[in-house]
Order: structure tokens, then sequence, then C-alpha cells
């Protein structure tokens, strides 16, 4: 009896634990099913700002001459020094030099240079700095007008420009502005395709040092190369700069700075073209050497992309111009179907390009110009006040660029030379992002192009000490050129999303200097949390 009622008890007490259990897993199961009490955590924007420090920008330095030594091993020296000229709000600007170390006759006057301003303490708003370079030389090997704007230092540049081939030398500025030792790696693209480039890697550049290096060696024989400089270590300022010598006579030489990264579209205004005429009639539009004007664009990335080529300014309607260029291509577009003047290039792709144009200032009628020494400085003229809205003031045509000798910066020999004229290369630019200082240098005709990508219309103000404020309005989709006046430092306001140039232009003389940003490091950052 007692061992029945123990079996009993046992199987109760285990379908207790059963019903139990499955009490349990209805209770869980439906606790995993109700809707349970949500929460959300909500984050705003911080604004941070980071801790302010030294502020540099690097000009390239002056222009180089390839000096012939004995065996493989090549130097360079400086053709007289490159005029700098600077602007700073809220700090003093200072200059130190670069040991350009395979470049003979580099002093203190010669050297590349770094400017710099120290950082405001505490103050919000950190200071400003613009710089830019120029130098006009008349030499047996190399002669013509360059300019160059001091930026960044930078861990990639895309240089669009020069050439290798016969009578065409272009050499690679690497400076390196930081306490670190970069290693640098080159990738070139050319007509085509990418540009087998032996030993283009692990190209050391020291601390506060300048190497010279000649394109050549790694892409020879290119007539429309692009180069991509990837540093890592330390930044570096990277530049090209190209001379042209045609039987014997120099025929122009100019300092390429970085375009803009690869993007859809690419945009160089204050590009100065003459002879246009000769060149449709005579080429029938095709670029077939280096005295005609061409656009180099160039498709970095892995697919083909479609381009959409307008040219804006001028009495004309925009003209647009379309092609498809091949992954790791470079092409060259000529410029149709256009009266001389200055315009505004914008380059459209279905894939990221880079681009730049090339701008040709012929020599006078009978082939040559011949150099005076030397070439007195005059006022320079004092600018002009252009009408509002689409590009009124200036019709782009060549009165807006005629030739000022007496403005032209001095050349650096002492007796008269004979040149083939002059080119310039303009580089693609940012678009502007608030107050710009514009430093002018002293070269001929200087005048200073604004161009409006938007679809309103922007007014800005172009203010110096010297003078009376100017405003300008540029209406959507257009540009408009001032002439400003040599030796001054302009501050431009209300300029944001426009794109700007210096363009200098004279017979057998031109450059141009594409107008950055000015970076303010140190300024408030905005984080989100996440």
């Amino acid at each position: 009896m007692t061992s029945k009622i123990s079996f009993l008890r046992a199987s109760l007490t285990g379908f207790a634990g059963l019903v139990g259990v499955g009490v349990a897993t209805v209770v869980v199961a439906a606790a995993c099913l109700l809707p349970l009490p949500a929460y959300t955590a909500v984050t705003s924007p911080v604004e941070v700002l980071p801790a302010a420090g030294e502020q540099s920008r690097v000009c390239a330095g002056p222009l180089l001459q390839v000096l012939p030594q004995v065996g493989d091993t090549t130097t360079y020296f400086a053709a007289g020094p490159a005029t700098i000229f600077s602007d700073a709000v809220g700090a003093t600007v200072n200059t130190r030099q670069l040991d350009a170390v395979n470049v003979t006759q580099s002093g203190s006057v010669t050297a590349p240079s770094v400017l710099t301003v120290p950082p405001a303490g505490e103050a919000d708003t950190q200071p400003k700095l613009a710089g830019m370079q120029l130098q006009q030389v008349a030499t047996e090997d190399i002669a013509g007008l360059a300019a160059a704007p001091c930026t960044d230092a930078s861990s990639e540049a895309w240089l669009v420009g020069g050439a290798t081939e016969v009578g065409r030398t272009t050499l690679l500025l690497l400076s390196n502005p930081t306490a670190v030792t970069a290693s640098v790696a080159l990738e070139i693209f050319g007509d085509n395709g990418a540009v087998s480039t032996p030993g283009a890697t692990g190209i050391l550049v020291e601390p506060g040092q300048q190497r010279v290096l000649s394109l050549a060696a790694y892409a020879p024989n290119q007539i429309s190369p692009v180069v991509h400089v990837i540093s890592t270590g330390g930044l570096v300022h990277a530049a090209l700069q190209q001379s042209i010598i045609r039987s014997l006579v120099p025929g122009g030489v100019d300092i390429i700075t970085p375009s803009a990264s690869p993007n859809t579209t690419q945009i160089m205004t204050g590009v100065a073209l003459t002879g246009l005429a000769a060149q449709d009639s005579g080429e029938k539009g095709l670029v077939i050497n280096d005295l005609e004007p061409t656009i180099r664009i160039a498709v970095p990335g892995a697919e083909a992309s479609d381009v959409v080529l307008t040219v804006i300014g001028g009495a004309t309607e925009p003209v647009e111009i379309r092609t498809t260029i091949e992954a790791h291509h470079t092409l060259q577009l000529p410029f149709t179907g256009i009266t001389d003047g200055v315009y505004t290039v914008v380059v459209t792709g279905s894939k990221p390009i880079v681009a730049g144009v090339r701008s040709v200032q012929a020599a006078s009628s009978d082939g040559v110009v011949v150099v005076p020494v030397p070439v007195s400085s005059a006022a320079p003229a004092t600018p002009q006040t252009p009408a509002a809205g689409g590009g009124e003031g200036f019709n782009g045509g060549t009165s807006g660029v005629a030739p000022q000798q007496s403005q032209a910066a001095q050349p650096t020999q002492s007796s008269p030379t004979i040149t083939g004229g002059d080119f310039a290369w303009h580089a693609s630019s940012l678009s502007l992002t608030g107050d710009t200082l514009i430093p002018v240098g002293t070269g001929p005709s200087a005048t200073l192009s604004l161009y409006n990508p938007t679809s309103a219309s922007i007014t800005a103000t172009l203010a110096s000490p010297a003078g009376s404020d100017l405003t300008i309005v540029i209406a959507a989709g257009k540009m408009m050129t001032v002439p400003v006046s040599s030796a001054t430092r302009y501050t431009l306001t209300g300029g944001a999303n426009l794109h700007a140039a210096l363009t200098y232009a004279a017979v057998g003389l031109g450059a141009s200097v594409a107008i950055s940003p000015t970076n303010q490091r140190g300024a408030a950052i905005t984080v989100f949390p996440r």
C-alpha cells in the first residue's frame, strides 16, 4: 500500500513539474511576442573647436635649368629668384626656406619657401593665409612668365600638364615641409593608357627638403601626361615645371600646380585664348602640337567616361563638345567655334575625371619676341567697375588682356634674348567657401576672373587697402573678369561658391593662378554622434 502511495505521489510531482515547465515556456514566449516599451537615445550635433596649429603654404621655388653632368647624375640650377607675394589676416607671415638637395645656387634667395602663420591661441577665428609666386626669365634654355599659388602640402596631388617628347622638359618638384620623411609613389596616365613606371615608388623626400626629378625618367615620350602623386608619412607639395624649346628658341615655361581631385565636374576659369581663328582655319580644330590651346582630360578610374566640355564667356552662347574617354587614358580636346577672349571651361563626366587647360600666348607676327632688359615697372592700372549682371562688364574680347609691357616682371638676365612665345597651364579649382585673400604679384595686365556655377546670382565685394571697394554681381552660370592692380593685396567677400583665378597676359607672355579657398585651420567642425 505504501509503495502505491509513493508511486502516485512521484507521478503527481513529475506531472506538476512538467506543467510548471510548460507554463514557464508559455510565459517566456508571450514575453517575446508582446511589445515591450521602446527607448531611443536622442543625440544632437556637437560643435567642436579643435586645437589650432600652425598654418603653412608651400611655394614651388624658382624656375630651374638642367645642369649637365658626367655620368648618370643630373643636377639643376636656379634661373634667378622667384618673387613671392603673400597676405595674412590675424597674424604676421613668417617665411622659411627648404633645402633643394639637387639644385645648385639654392641659397636663401632662390630656395623653395614655406609661408607660415602661428595659431591664434584660444580665439575662435584663426588667421588666414595666402600666397603666390611669380617669375619672368629669358635665357637660351628657358624663357617666359611663370606664376603659381603657394598651397598646402598634402598626401595626394593630381598634376595635369607637361610633356616629355623631344624639346619638352618637365621636372617634378617634391617639397616636404613637415618633420617626417615622406615616401612618394607616382601613377602616370597618358594618351595610350596607364604608363608603366619602374622605380616610381619609395621616392624618399626628407623633412625640410625639396627633390627635383625628371618626369622623362619615369614616363618618356609622353605628349599629354597626367601625374598622380601619393605620399605616405610626411605630406608633400607637388608641382611640375614644363619648358619648351623649338629650333633652339625657348618657347615658354610654366609651373603646374595640383588640379582638383577626380570628380564628375572640373572647372577652370580665367582662360585667356588668342589666335583661335588661325587654329580653326589652319588645323581644322585638331590639336596637333603645343602651339595651340587645349583642354587635357584624364579618366583615372577603371571605366570609360562620357565627357561634356562647355566653354563659357565672351559675347557668344556657351559652346559644347561631347566625347568619350577610355579608362586610364588622357585626351586633349581643341577650342573650336569661339573667338579670342577670356573664358571659363567646365568639364563634366559620367565618371570621375581630372582636367586642366593650356593657353598659348604667341610671339609677334615674325614668330619671336625680343625681351629687353631691364623692363621698367609702371604704376598699375586702377580697377574698373564692371556692370552688374551676367558678365556685361567685360565682353571677353582681347581688349581685356591688352599687352602692358611696362607691368612685366623683370627678367633675370642682362642682355636681350629672342624667345618664341609662352604658354600657361590653368588648373581646375575648388569653389570658394567664404572671405578669400587674393595677393596679386607684379605682372602684365593682371585680371581676376570669377565664375558662378550656381542657379542664383552672387554679389561679391573686392576690396584693397589702397582703393575703394568694388561690388561685382555675377549672374547664374556666368563669369566676370575685372582688371586688378599689380602688387596689391585684395580681399573678396561674399564670394562663397564662386570659382576664381588670376590671369596675366601680354604678347609672348602668360601665366595663371587658380585661387583656392582661404583655409582656416582650427575653425569649428560639427560632430554627429551615433
